[in-house]
């Protein structure tokens, strides 16, 4: 079975849970001696150089560069945005951070604290290679990278990591503890200076981009374009992108009630498919249909504001075609593999029902519309308050049953 895809929002997000937890080890105990002390404050300067490093890849090295080169002559006035100003600004600070110190990697044992930020700097690395494969040589957008990250603006794309700075730009209590371990003040003050205005700068940046949601949480690794010329192959990768796309609706908590109708539809097939094939029981197979199509009666009502997901229509159209088996009558060993594909792919499917079944829940953009009247009548209720709430499912989307166990006996392979 294919791995889960990571996504930049989930390193980000580890990254940031990861940073909460060394700023909550400073606060609960003191570091065990001088040289874990020092190997905490190098880290979290690392970590913000880091970030530094990581903002340039997101916003894109050639977009950084030009806006480098647009600095006005002398005496001449300032044309780039505010925003701009302070993003360069805010860029060099957390790269500046970095230079007086050494690139190390302290090991966990010596400071709490330092294992914990020492995680957060290797998940905003695996974060900033993530965003890489999207960019060539020269920086350029690959073709397929997502719209999101194409054409979002420059606040949906530092949300994540302006929200990593905000947890570890306080000095007061690292240095503290600096002092504790036996730091000289010089030391102190040189690595983790009283006037640095990082976490003012933080928020003052994030004030001028009106403090915007990440554009990309649900990016995933570039990967090449779908093959059709294998339909197992076809059907895994389809597979994949949908349960990535339907998670990316659970983190956003809304989906549109015609993209439920998609998956539902889709695991109805894939039950059709399976039971049809020999590989599941076919006296289950009947009650399992009849469940799916309880599902989709009940979906079939429903409309939502929210509008459907078209990559997940496509692919569902596409994985119907495939599982039509006129689509590969001619090509046994074609139709053997796409079979395996579809059984392999039941605990992605099951994921995707999963999601579903938990946004149906907890939605509220679920509803039915008025019934239509006589043009000729008055309407007597105001727009939209004849529709009506939609009600709750009668039971749990279903899923699909595990394969029958292998015959017993000796393996003579």
């Amino acid at each position: 079975m294919t791995p889960p895809r990571v996504t930049y929002g989930e390193l980000m997000d580890d990254a940031r849970r990861a940073a909460h937890q060394g700023m909550n080890a400073l606060a609960r105990e003191r570091f065990p001696d001088t040289s874990g002390a020092r190997a905490t404050v190098a880290i979290r300067a690392e970590l913000l150089a880091e970030i530094g490093q990581h903002t340039v890849t997101v916003l894109g090295s050639t977009r950084v560069a030009t806006w480098r080169e647009g600095v006005p002559p002398r005496r001449c006035p300032e044309f780039r945005q505010p925003a701009v100003i302070a993003t360069l600004a805010w860029i060099d600070t957390l790269i500046d951070h970095g230079r007086p110190h050494p690139v190390s990697l302290p090991t966990p044992e010596s400071a709490v604290a330092a294992g914990h930020w020492a995680r957060s700097l290797r998940l905003v690395r695996a974060a900033t290679d993530l965003v890489a494969t999207h960019q060539d040589a020269r920086g350029a957008v690959r073709s397929g990278t997502p719209r999101d990250l194409a054409l979002a603006d420059v606040g949906g794309l530092l949300a994540s990591a302006t929200r990593l700075v905000n947890v570890i730009a306080p000095i007061e209590p690292l240095a503290v503890r600096a002092r504790q371990a036996g730091m000289t003040p010089a030391e102190v003050e040189q690595a983790l200076p009283l006037a640095d205005r990082l976490l003012q700068d933080t928020y003052a940046l994030e004030g001028a981009l009106r403090f915007p949601m990440s554009a990309v949480t649900g990016l995933p690794l570039h990967r090449a374009p779908i093959g059709t010329g294998d339909p197992a192959v076809e059907w895994r990768e389809r597979l994949d992108r949908v349960h990535a796309r339907m998670h990316r609706h659970a983190q956003r908590s809304r989906a549109s009630v015609r993209t439920l109708h998609d998956v539902a539809t889709l695991g109805l097939v894939t039950s059709h498919v399976l039971t049809s094939s020999g590989l599941r029981d076919p006296a289950t197979g009947p009650d399992l249909t009849g469940q799916w199509r309880a599902v989709l009666a009940h979906l079939a009502p429903l409309r939502s504001i929210e509008r459907h997901d078209r990559v997940i229509r496509h692919d569902t159209e596409r994985m119907l075609d495939l599982a039509r088996s006129a689509r590969t009558a001619g090509d046994p060993p074609a139709r053997g593999r796409l079979i395996r594909a579809i059984d392999a792919g039941v605990p992605t499917m099951d994921a995707c029902s999963g999601l579903a079944d938990r946004l149906l829940a907890q939605t509220t953009d679920a509803w039915i519309p008025a019934k239509p009247h006589a043009p000729y009548l008055r309407d007597l209720h105001p727009p939209g308050t004849a529709a009506r709430r939609a009600p709750p499912p009668e039971a749990q989307w279903p899923r699909m049953p595990p394969p029958p166990p292998a015959s017993p006996g000796l393996d003579c392979g």
